[in-house]
């Protein structure tokens, strides 16, 4: 008995780690360039967490309305840079609330590439600053892309 098995199956997604920086326009422009030569889609993540200070204060529907306010935000402000960079690439947004670097590192398992913005962090703060690009890098199961710096025509109020 002869099975077919179909070969048509859509090629695993370009994961793209997005944050509020400025930067986050040159890696998705990159991410889009990528996806565009190997025909897939995008999968654009944006994970956040509440400070300490207000997980702390908040009371539970005040947490519910700040995660509505930062998913709508992040979602608007993520389909405005897709619009410009990209109306013709596919792409799924996902805003996850939770430490960006395991959970991009738990989706990059699933990914054919994870793409990440550099930051310019001079002396100190980048010793100290925790690095989900180094996290990502160290622990991801997909080749990992760091595209640097901040594009050149960003707007400079949104970074986009």
């Amino acid at each position: 008995m002869t099975g077919s098995t179909s070969s048509s199956a859509e090629p695993a997604p370009i994961l793209v780690g997005i944050d509020e920086s400025p930067a986050r326009t040159a890696a998705l422009r990159w991410a889009v360039g990528q996806a565009r030569r190997q025909g897939c889609r995008l999968r654009i993540v944006h994970a956040w967490e509440l400070g300490p200070g207000e997980a702390a204060v908040l009371s539970h529907d005040e947490r519910e309305q700040r995660r509505k306010s930062v998913v709508a935000d992040c979602r608007a402000s993520i389909e405005r840079v897709l619009g410009r960079a990209a109306p013709d690439v596919a792409a799924d947004i996902e805003i996850l609330e939770g430490p960006a670097g395991p959970i991009l590192v738990e989706l990059a398992r699933n990914a054919s590439l994870l793409v990440l913005a550099t930051h310019d962090r001079p002396g100190r703060r980048r010793l100290t600053a925790q690095s989900v690009g180094h996290y990502c890098l160290s622990y991801a199961s997909c080749p990992v892309v760091m595209v640097p710096g901040k594009p050149e025509d960003a707007d400079p109020q949104t970074g986009c």
